[in-house]
């Protein structure tokens, strides 16, 4: 017997294989000044991936399981940068665009456990996919971003 066609589950599927293999970032305040957008990156390569209708269509209609890096990032009176992390994994799917009020109130968290002399920026990253990741992974894709070109409170004073 021949399964029925169900265009939900193959559209899922075609999605779920054109945002495999990418990392998807948000930066607060990025070297460019604009809005903060959310910016596709090919996980591999490092590469931004240029966002086309399909793609957009992919992420906005995809639900899938996400892991994401929330990070503050921080500078002390020494210079010396450093970020602190929390990850999230999601327990439920989630499409690209519920990601932003899923990740409010542990992103607001972040900030406010960081030194508020030292905390600077904040962004997040996004796979979606079961891979194991590491801060280092995210902060690498997030630096392209320039999150670290914002200048902390106590520079700010001078």
């Amino acid at each position: 017997m021949r399964k029925p066609h169900n265009i939900n589950k193959r559209q899922n599927a075609l999605s779920a294989s054109l945002i495999k293999g990418l990392a998807i970032t948000w930066v607060a305040s990025d070297k460019t000044g604009d809005v903060a957008l959310s910016e596709a990156w090919h996980v591999k390569t490092g590469k931004r991936v240029q966002v086309t209708p399909t793609l957009y269509t992919a992420l906005t209609t995809c639900r899938t399981h996400w892991q994401i890096c929330c990070v503050v990032f921080c500078r002390d009176q020494f210079g010396q940068q450093y970020a602190q992390t929390t990850w999230i994994d999601t327990k439920q799917p989630y499409k690209h665009s519920d990601l932003a009020d899923l990740l409010n109130d542990a992103h607001l968290e972040l900030w406010d456990q960081a030194n508020a002399n030292h905390r600077m920026n904040m962004g997040w990253c996004a796979y979606p996919n079961g891979k194991a990741y590491i801060d280092d992974d995210a902060i690498g894709l997030l630096e392209k971003r320039g999150c670290w070109d914002v200048l902390a409170p106590f520079e700010q004073a001078v």
